[in-house]
């Protein structure tokens, strides 16, 4: 800064130097020298080609008075000035929208998200960080001032599709899975088998046709029971219960197969009613912080488990959840593992799950089931030494394609 200081004092309406001044107050967090040290360098920048240093001037006094409080007219003012010096440029609109984020003027904040979007592509980035990394902080604010202004499925579709249109930060990443999560992005289709379906079932097993409905979201009860060719008297772990009835994958199993089994879930209501309404046990646990090979062996757990469910939010913690099993110690005939790929912001967690699985010996039978056509939320697999191989190789479909649940087990 003394050095800086000096340079400045032999030469002070250079307006570089009071650009650089500016930015070492701001550091600082003077912000009020800074304003000042910005507006001399914009009072000083004459010549056409110093047209990009003033308009990131008034960029860089906007976010000072931000950082000020209390400021809001100031803030907005500096940035509409910026627009009219070089209206081709996102920046400004970005902030502008960020601006009326905070002061909950929907329409404001998506309409310069949108001004901004259509900018053209930048080829000179500005001298210092103002927190614009891509386009793709327009998109998030028009997604989040959609949600706000009635867009709704314009807000879900833009959520959903930036992790795929754009290499995201992983600050950005954060944000995307977290309104992901807050405004519920998933799809509404559910489908239950009943006996009318019965002569339309690919899969037929002992005991299906004394089946009246099943109760999962996606038949995933059902696939288990078809790839144990109807098993009786097996046993669960189910991780992550939810419902002890609705859109359950073990209810089924428990009520006309004679299972057992042990469930796990974070959520105390949902507990509650599970042991008060079933006869197996649920137990309220933070299925992240389990020692799963003493769980197991204080409940007295089998060695060869005929199926394991993993279904938890976010996918890092299914992930993570799947990681802490002891998979050394047991083998487990079915697994549902749900990935939620489709709301996965990072896109990590389907490839690393199907890449430890295969590391421990499962195989995939079904990858990318969805409710829908497109919405791609598990992978289902088998142990290869505790299921039949002729079922395992009539039930197999595996490709790149997305699965809907229902043409799958219907053969449609």
């Amino acid at each position: 800064m003394d050095d800086l200081l000096l340079e400045y004092s032999a030469d002070p309406k250079n307006s570089e130097l009071n650009f650089e001044l500016a930015v070492a107050y701001k550091d600082l967090k003077h912000y009020a020298a800074a304003c000042s040290y910005f507006l001399r360098c914009a009072e000083w920048a004459q010549l056409p080609e110093d047209r990009i240093l003033v308009y990131e001037a008034l960029l860089q006094m906007s976010v000072c008075f931000r950082e000020l409080g209390n400021r809001e007219w100031s803030e907005e003012g500096w940035l509409l000035h910026a627009v009219s010096l070089i209206p081709e440029r996102p920046e400004a609109y970005w902030l502008l929208s960020l601006l009326y984020e905070r002061q909950r003027k929907w329409q404001e904040c998506y309409m310069f998200a949108v001004i901004g979007l259509n900018c053209p592509k930048i080829t000179y980035h500005l001298k210092n960080d103002i927190g614009y990394e891509s386009s793709y902080v327009l998109e998030f604010q028009k997604a989040v001032a959609a949600w706000w202004t009635g867009r709704l499925s314009e807000s879900r579709m833009i959520f959903m599709t930036m992790p795929d249109r754009f290499r995201l930060s992983e600050r950005y990443v954060q944000l995307v899975q977290h309104n992901i999560s807050s405004i519920g992005v998933g799809p509404r289709v559910f489908d239950y088998y009943n006996r009318s379906k019965l002569q339309k079932f690919r899969f037929k097993f002992p005991g299906i046709e004394n089946i009246e409905s099943n109760y999962s979201q996606v038949y995933q009860d059902m696939f288990v029971l078809a790839m144990l060719d109807g098993k009786r008297n097996g046993y669960y772990l189910e991780i992550g219960s939810s419902d002890p009835f609705h859109f359950n994958n073990t209810w089924l199993l428990e009520k006309e197969f004679g299972w057992k089994g042990i469930s796990i879930d974070i959520n105390e209501h949902d507990v509650e009613v599970f042991s008060k309404s079933r006869k197996n046990a649920c137990v309220c646990r933070d299925a992240t912080t389990i020692n799963y090979s003493r769980f197991l062996t204080g409940i007295g757990a089998p060695a060869d488990i005929d199926y394991l469910q993993l279904d938890c939010e976010p996918p890092a913690t299914t992930y993570k959840i799947l990681t802490s099993i002891p998979f050394e110690i047991y083998r487990f005939a079915v697994i549902t593992f749900e990935h939620d790929y489709y709301v996965d912001a990072s896109r990590r967690y389907r490839d690393l799950s199907r890449k430890f699985l295969k590391s421990m010996g499962y195989e995939l039978v079904v990858n990318n089931v969805s409710p829908d056509d497109k919405s791609s939320f598990e992978d289902w697999w088998v142990h290869p030494a505790l299921v039949d191989s002729k079922i395992l190789k009539s039930m197999c479909n595996v490709d790149d394609k997305v699965k809907c649940a229902e043409k799958y087990m219907m053969g449609g």
